[in-house]
């Protein structure tokens, strides 16, 4: 299986984290024997990494079995 994934997060999302729960996602199904193409970080953090992840997915997604995306847009500190 050969497969897109891009990590989509907002402003107030730690960005620490989210890549590290990105990171740890590519990992997991690299470990399963997927055929992972990362297509990046995408944050509103800066514009860069938005155009950087498109263009990754314009050239490669449709050559992928399947287009993974994790999404997390808030962030809430208290417990």
């Amino acid at each position: 299986m050969r497969a897109s994934i891009v990590g989509f997060f907002g402003y107030s999302y730690p960005e620490a984290i989210m890549k590290e729960r990105v990171d740890s996602a590519v990992n997991a199904l690299k470990s399963k024997g997927a055929d992972i193409n990362f297509c990046g970080y995408v944050t509103d953090h800066d514009e860069g990494s938005q155009i950087a992840a498109k263009e990754k997915l314009d050239k490669s997604a449709f050559d992928s079995d399947c287009l993974i995306v994790l999404i997390s847009l808030g962030w809430n500190q208290r417990r």
